[in-house]
């Protein structure tokens, strides 16, 4: 774990680095609309409520709005190293299509009933996690919800103050971005001369590896 959290900091060091001396941010914000995300709007309904979606039946060929229910529960008490956020995006991730259609993947497939899960960011509305305040913008693992609770162990980020898009932490700067980071350069250990052959660029992760590439 400790040495997960040094290259995930280490990871937003150098983008952040190269981010403070770049004066046109487009290329970044091209590969990140290459991740579908969720936008949710406050509304005066979600102050006491979480609001998610889970999966009603598995998906056949493309996804139908019949495939998904939509529910409301209340706020549950949060428990020690426990906080609570407001999502502002959720991300709708390439690989789920196969998940949601039963199929195994990097992550074993959502069963009918289960909210559908994938990465958000949010502010913390309230916190029993000494690492976290309110009022934090935080990345974590989360779902399909207006809110998200962090467990007290797993993936959760305090965000940079940056001036950039915050949704950038949900594709270049999030999970998509690292997987194309680490694996090129910890697990791939490429070096200048090296040939690389990204079988598919479609999505930010190998979009951004044939970036990386070119450095």
């Amino acid at each position: 774990m400790m040495v997960v959290v040094f290259y995930v900091a280490g990871y937003f060091f150098e983008v952040q680095q190269r981010l403070r001396s770049a004066t046109d941010h487009s290329a970044l914000l091209q590969l990140n609309q290459m991740s579908s995300i969720i936008v949710y709007q406050r509304g005066e309904d979600m102050t006491h409520s979480i609001r998610y979606v889970s999966l009603k039946a598995h998906i056949e060929d493309l996804p139908k709005e019949s495939d998904f229910e939509f529910h409301q529960a209340t706020f549950p008490k949060l428990k020690k190293g426990q906080f609570i956020a407001e999502n502002h995006y959720v991300s709708v991730d390439p690989g789920m299509l196969l998940r949601l259609s039963g199929k195994g993947s990097y992550a074993p497939p959502v069963k009918p009933g289960e909210m559908i899960n994938g990465f958000a960011i949010g502010r913390v509305l309230d916190s029993r996690n000494a690492g976290f305040e309110e009022g934090d913008m935080v990345t974590m693992g989360g779902g399909w919800a207006s809110h998200s609770i962090f467990g007290g162990v797993g993936y959760a980020i305090k965000l940079p103050e940056i001036d950039i898009p915050t949704s950038l932490f949900l594709g270049i700067l999030g999970i998509p971005g690292m997987a194309s980071y680490f694996g090129l350069k910890r697990v791939g250990r490429f070096q200048q001369g090296d040939h690389i052959l990204v079988t598919s660029a479609a999505g930010p992760v190998g979009a951004t590896a044939g970036q990386i590439a070119k450095q």
